[in-house]
Order: C-alpha cells, then sequence, then structure tokens
C-alpha cells in the first residue's frame, strides 16, 4: 500500500492509479517498517479525510456563500450607521473575525491535504496570501476586500459556474 495516494489526482496512461512512494535507506527492513508505520498511516488517512472534507460540492458552495455574506458585510460596514454606532460595529468586527476563522480552516485542511505541492497551485497561494494578510493587517479594509476575489477560485472548480 503506498505511503500517499490522491484517489483523485488524474493518472498517466497505463498506470494503476497508484502512486508509489519509495522511501531510500540503507536497510530495507527500515523502509517496510516506515512505511507500515500506523503514525505515516493515520497521517495519511487525515490527509484524505482534509481532502474529502475541502473538495467536496457542497463545502465548495458554501464557502463561496460565505466569501458573498462577508463581502456584502464588509460593504454595509462602511454605512455611518454601522461606524459610529458601537454596538453594530462591534457585531460586524466579530462576524468578520469569524468568517476569517472559518477561512483559515479551510486553507488549513487545504494546506494539510496538499502538502508542499499546496504552493504549486497559484490560487491557494493567492488564498494563503490573502488569509495571512486579513490576519497580519486586521484593521486594514482593503486587505479584507481582497478576500472577495477568493470565489474565483472556487467559481474555476465548480462545472456548472465554468459553463456561464
Amino acid at each position: 500500500m503506498p505511503i500517499y495516494s490522491d484517489p483523485k489526482a488524474p493518472t498517466p496512461e497505463g498506470s494503476s492509479g497508484e502512486l508509489d512512494v519509495t522511501i531510500h535507506a540503507s536497510n530495507n527492513n527500515v523502509n517496510s517498517s516506515i512505511a507500515n508505520s500506523p503514525l505515516l498511516t493515520k497521517l495519511n488517512n487525515l490527509r484524505l479525510i482534509c481532502g474529502e472534507i475541502v473538495n467536496d460540492h457542497n463545502v465548495q458552495l458554501g464557502i463561496i456563500v460565505l466569501i458573498v455574506i462577508n463581502a456584502i458585510m464588509m460593504g454595509v460596514a462602511t454605512f455611518d450607521f454601522v461606524s459610529e454606532n458601537p454596538k453594530v460595529d462591534n457585531v460586524f468586527e466579530k462576524t468578520d473575525l469569524a468568517f476569517l476563522i472559518i477561512f483559515t480552516i479551510e486553507l488549513g485542511m487545504q494546506l494539510v491535504y496538499h502538502g508542499w505541492t499546496f504552493y504549486k497551485d497559484g490560487w491557494l497561494v493567492f488564498d494563503f496570501i490573502i488569509v495571512v494578510l486579513s490576519w497580519s493587517f486586521a484593521s486594514l479594509q482593503i486587505i479584507r476586500a481582497f478576500r472577495i476575489f477568493r470565489a474565483l477560485r472556487i467559481i474555476t472548480r465548480i462545472e456548472t459556474m465554468r459553463n456561464l
């Protein structure tokens, strides 16, 4: 059984569809004990579960809905009735924080699923930059506004949206 395999990944013609990963060491017994390690099996299962969750069609749609709601709330937050009322402004700030936490969890699950190949996907790197900047410069509205562009990546993944 391979250590890391992605059942959804495209396979070259004529291959079995399994990713063969060999761990090189001076002793073959080390190879088999590492490959059959319960820790690696659990980590691989966690990776695959994260992939199933973040790549699920309903989760992708849910993220789009959250991005749209977050964008609307950011627009409404610019009105005077929000900025002049501390209670309303506080609710908007806490809601924005909740969105950022959700987006961070989704991004973390993407990182767990993709591993180091995460950085080969331009959209995921874009998401990463936006989320990190959102945490770093939480008070700057313009950085938060860039989260809206995250919807473009998700739209490219949804078949019906690509056909529009």
